[in-house]
C-alpha cells in the first residue's frame, strides 16, 4: 500500500475546484458542437453490420437448406449453430464448407468418408463421427475442439493442404492413420487416440493433454520427410517405435516450452534422418524403453542438439554434457540428466547460489527503502499540520 500526502491552504482548494468547474464547462460545449455537426450531416457514424445466424434443427444432413432456419452456413457472414438433443441420424455429417458452432447433439455418416475444407468447426460439446471412414480436414479448414468426442472409427483422420486441427479438450479417436500432411495439429488438453501418427510434411505440437499411439512419425523409408514435431508438454505414449525416417528432407523433433511433459516410445528408429533439438528451459523428458543407449548414440552422431548447437558445434562430450559440473554453461548450471534406469533423458537447469543470493540482497533493500518511505511520509503529515495546511490522505 502506497501513502500519499496532499496539503494545500484554503486558497489552492478554491482555486483547484474552479479548474475543475471550468474543465466541465469546456467538455460541456465540445459535446454540444459535436451533436450540432452530426445533426448537420458533417459527421458520421460507422455503422454495425451483425453477422447473420442460421439455427440446425436436427432433422437430417447438414447440407440440406431445409434443415436451417436462415440457409446452410456455407460463408463467416452467415455461421451456423448445432445445439440439439438426440441424434441427427445416419448421413447427417456431409462433405463441404461450414461455419459452425456446435455445443450438443451427433452428427455422423457411416458411409463414404467425409471432407471438410476451407470452413470452420468449433466443436463445444456434441459429436462429429465419420464412422468406419475417413475424416479429412483440406484448404485451411480449421477445427478446434473444446470438448465433445470426435471420431474417424475404423480409419483415417488427415489435415493437409494448409488445414488445422486443435483439440483443446474432449476426446478424438482414430481407427487407424493420423497424419498431418500439409497441415497441422495441436494438442493442449483432451486425449487423442490412433493406432498410427505420421506425417511427410506439415507440424505436430502437443502442449497439454494426451497422445496414445502405437507407432509415431515415420517408421519406414518410404516416407518423404518434412514434418515438425514440438513436444512442449503433456504425455505422449507409442506403444511401439518412434520413427525418424524421411528420404528427401529431415524430419524435426523439438523439445521446448515451459510444461512439464513426456515421450514415451519403446523403440526409437530412422533417426539418420532427423534431429531432436532440447531448447533451454524444456521441462520434457524422453524414455526408449527398449534401448539403453538411445540418448549417447544420437548426441555423439550430432543428431541430438541444444539449442541448435550439436556436440561437434559446442566442443562437448557425452559425458561433458550429462556432467553437472560441466554441461551446457561455464561452470555448469545446465546439463543433460540421464536415468540409465529408465532410460530417460531430460533437460535440468540449477539456479547458480550468487543468484539466489541476489534474490534474498534485493528483498532486504527494498524492505529498507520501504521503511524510509513510510518514515518520510509521517514527517510530511506532521509538518503539514503544523503549518495550518489542509491534509488529504490517498491510500493506494
Amino acid at each position: 500500500m502506497n501513502t500519499f500526502i496532499k496539503a494545500e491552504s484554503s486558497l489552492t482548494a478554491r482555486h483547484r475546484h474552479a479548474q475543475g468547474t471550468s474543465a466541465e464547462m469546456s467538455w460541456a460545449i465540445v459535446v454540444k458542437m459535436w451533436a450540432l455537426a452530426l445533426a448537420a450531416g458533417l459527421l458520421t457514424v460507422p455503422s454495425i453490420v451483425a453477422s447473420a445466424a442460421t439455427i440446425y434443427d436436427g432433422a437430417g444432413p447438414i447440407d440440406n437448406s431445409g434443415n436451417w432456419n436462415n440457409g446452410i452456413p456455407s460463408t463467416v457472414g452467415n455461421p451456423g449453430t448445432v445445439n440439439f438433443a438426440g441424434d441427427a441420424g445416419n448421413g447427417s455429417l456431409r462433405n463441404g464448407t461450414y461455419f459452425i458452432t456446435q455445443s450438443a447433439g451427433t452428427l455422423y455418416t457411416s458411409f463414404g468418408g467425409i471432407g471438410l475444407s476451407a470452413g470452420n468447426w468449433v466443436l463445444d460439446g456434441g459429436s462429429v463421427l465419420a464412422q468406419n471412414n475417413d475424416l479429412t480436414l483440406s484448404s485451411s479448414q480449421t477445427f478446434t475442439q473444446n470438448s465433445g468426442t470426435v471420431q474417424a472409427g475404423a480409419d483415417d483422420f488427415f489435415v493437409t493442404s494448409g488445414a488445422s486441427y486443435v483439440l483443446n479438450n474432449g476426446t478424438l479417436t482414430v481407427g487407424d492413420d493420423a497424419s498431418f500432411t500439409g497441415g497441422s495439429i495441436t494438442i493442449n488438453g483432451g486425449t487423442f487416440t490412433s493406432d498410427v501418427f505420421n506425417s511427410n510434411v506439415g507440424s505436430f505440437t502437443i502442449t497439454g493433454g494426451t497422445l496414445n499411439v502405437n507407432t509415431l512419425g515415420n517408421t519406414s523409408g518410404s516416407q518423404d520427410g518434412g514434418f515438425t514435431m514440438n513436444f512442449n508438454g503433456g504425455a505422449t505414449t507409442v506403444t511401439g517405435s518412434f520413427g525418424l525416417f524421411g528420404d528427401t528432407t529431415p524430419n524435426a523433433v523439438v523439445f521446448g516450452g515451459n510444461q512439464t511433459g513426456s515421450l514415451t516410445a519403446a523403440g526409437l528408429v530412422g533417426t539418420v534422418n532427423g534431429t531432436m533439438d532440447w531448447l533451454p528451459g524444456s521441462l520434457m523428458a524422453m524414455t526408449i524403453t527398449g534401448n539403453t543407449t538411445w540418448a549417447e548414440t544420437e548426441w555423439t552422431a550430432d543428431r541430438m542438439f541444444f539449442d541448435g548447437d550439436s556436440g561437434s558445434d559446442l566442443g562437448l562430450t557425452w559425458a561433458d554434457v550429462i556432467n553437472p559440473s560441466v554441461g551446457f554453461n561455464s561452470g555448469g548450471g545446465t546439463y543433460f540428466d540421464w536415468d540409465g534406469g529408465t532410460n530417460t533423458l531430460a533437460l535440468v537447469t540449477v539456479p547458480e547460489p550468487a543468484s539466489l543470493a541476489a534474490v534474498g540482497l534485493f528483498g532486504l533493500l527494498g524492505l529498507g527503502r520501504l521503511r524510509r518511505y513510510r518514515n518520510r511520509m509521517s514527517d510530511t503529515r506532521r509538518r503539514a499540520v503544523s503549518e495550518g495546511l489542509q491534509v488529504e490522505v490517498v491510500e493506494r
